[in-house]
């Protein structure tokens, strides 16, 4: 029988034990890093996608401004609002507002916004200056705004305007008539058609306002702002082509022969 030995038995689960969580901290470590890697290829491959769609999309007419709408418009045209912003339709739609900052070069533009809408359409929303009547000059045709200046173009064939001829050629006068006016509603504004001077020999003041309906109204400088009841004035006194004297002091208008 042979001798039995006493060799001490080494702890196999302690041993295997250890080198597995090492070997599976090793392994894991080594898949993270792929991950990672994968994960870094994948979203290199994503925006090198994007950006080629990208400039294939930009390299097509769907990409260009596909209308451009004008709202508020009241003195310069469609046309004329495009062109003093500077927008075409051969322009990126996306670039609108975001890379190109449009700026609106016409004395008539006050203010205005852009806004990108929907599918592909550029929105300007203007808001124009308030336009008070235009002068006649011998080469050119000044338009008085509502801050006094002049505006001066050569021609008024290209432009919506509902807006009084001024004929009036004393300056202090004038001025007088511009700063009454400029208190006046832009809608009663629209229906003088022309304004001259009519002095008398009891007031050096008085105008004259010749209408869009043909009648005829006389006041004092003073009295002109009982213009903005036109409408009830025609309505109460009644008549066509007929003259009407505004009369301040009693707060009314009455019908008279035209001179």
């Amino acid at each position: 029988m042979r001798d039995e030995l006493d060799i001490p038995l080494l702890n196999d689960d302690a041993v295997f034990s250890d080198i597995s969580l090492e070997e599976e901290e090793a392994n894991y470590k080594t898949l993270k890093k792929e991950k990672v890697k994968k994960r870094k290829k994948y979203r290199k491959i994503k925006i090198i996608g994007f950006l080629l769609l990208f400039v294939v999309y930009l390299l097509l007419d769907v990409s260009n401004v596909a209308n451009i709408r004008v709202t508020n418009n009241k003195i310069l045209t469609h046309d004329q609002v495009v062109e003093a912003v500077g927008i075409t339709t051969k322009m990126k739609y996306l670039f609108i507002n975001n890379i190109f900052k449009p700026k609106a070069k016409s004395d008539f533009i006050k203010s205005y916004k852009i806004k990108n809408n929907y599918l592909g359409e550029i929105v300007i929303d203007v808001t124009e200056i308030k336009l008070l009547g235009y002068v006649i000059n011998e080469d050119s045709i000044d338009f008085i705004s509502g801050d006094l200046k002049k505006i001066k173009l050569p021609t008024i064939s290209d432009y919506i305007i509902n807006l009084p001829k001024i004929n009036i050629s004393e300056e202090a006068f004038f001025d007088k008539v511009i700063k009454s006016l400029s208190e006046l509603d832009s809608n009663i504004i629209s229906r003088i058609s022309e304004i001259s001077g009519y002095a008398t020999s009891y007031d050096k003041n008085m105008i004259k306002l010749m209408m869009d309906d043909g009648n005829q109204i006389f006041a004092s400088l003073g009295d002109l702002s009982l213009i903005s009841n036109y409408n009830n004035i025609i309505e109460s006194i009644g008549g066509n082509r007929i003259c009407i004297q505004l009369d301040g002091v009693n707060n009314s208008a009455y019908k008279f022969a035209c001179p």
